[in-house]
């Protein structure tokens, strides 16, 4: 899964969020039963946070810190590294975010509470970013390793199949396959 590296950007971190309690993130307006639809991605129709609301909700958490960071950390001009980072009404910052999109999701089983499920495709691109990485660590490329082999080992999953974990990917990469339909969307 060699894939060539971006020439516009270099990937120096890779952002992990992880929700303990259900996450709503409103997009635009519709007509309907619903008010505020959840922000989805175009193509997939899967449930994504945008790269704009992650930034911004980024930015304001250090803007509303910025004292902390002036006098524990020292830095006299936050308010131009702040608009440097993150940028001006017409000026691009030096940060760029990808929109973050599902990796596991949480549904009810019938023993324990629930169970994770994922999709070949939400493997893929997760290993596919990962891959982009400048400075990787002995874990990281242990991790794209694994999602990599396991890619290849259920990449026949047939439409409306998922994977689900009887633990947590991060403990033991060791899927099995079944079959599972979800009302929200389906998987591929």
């Amino acid at each position: 899964m060699s894939n060539p590296k971006p020439a516009i950007f270099e990937v120096e971190k890779l952002l992990v969020l992880w929700t303990e309690t259900p996450l709503y993130v409103g997009g635009e307006r519709g007509v309907g039963t619903t008010d505020l639809r959840l922000q989805r991605d175009i193509v997939t129709n899967i449930p994504i946070i945008r790269s704009t609301s992650i930034k911004g909700a980024i930015r304001s958490y250090i803007e509303l810190n910025k004292e902390l960071l002036k006098t524990q950390y020292k830095i006299e001009d936050i308010d131009q590294r702040i608009n440097n980072t993150f940028g001006e009404e017409n000026k691009m910052g030096k940060i760029y975010f990808l929109d973050a999109k599902p990796l596991l999701f949480p549904v009810r089983a019938n023993y324990g509470h629930f169970v994770y499920i994922t999709s070949v495709s939400s493997l893929e691109h997760l290993s596919t970013i990962a891959s982009y990485l400048e400075n990787k660590d002995e874990n990281m490329e242990k991790l794209i390793k694994s999602i990599e082999e396991f890619v290849k080992k259920y990449k026949d999953l047939e439409e409306n199949e998922a994977l689900y974990f009887k633990n947590s990917i991060y403990d033991n990469i060791q899927g099995e396959k079944t079959i599972i339909l979800l009302d929200e969307f389906e998987l591929n």
